[in-house]
């Protein structure tokens, strides 16, 4: 993705922006979830974790959970 140099892009909502970089897994990412206020994600991937991110200043891992699924979940 490309970085927003225009600041009327900037501010448009419909223009899409990568917010953060998360690299804690190992093998490509399947699902995130984000909690409705908005402060905390899940993320699943094909490394058989699933990873609890919590915003603060940046986005940390809190929980990893590991090994605990062999097979992907899907959307319902």
């Amino acid at each position: 993705m490309e970085p927003v140099i225009d600041e009327n892009k900037e501010a448009d909502e419909n223009v899409p922006k990568q917010l953060a970089v998360l690299t804690s897994h190992t093998k490509s990412v399947n699902s995130v979830r984000w909690a409705g206020n908005g402060l905390w994600l899940a993320s699943a991937s094909d490394d058989l974790t699933i990873i609890v991110w919590q915003q603060r200043k940046n986005w940390h891992p809190q929980f990893v959970l590991r090994g605990g699924h062999t097979r992907g979940a899907p959307d319902s």
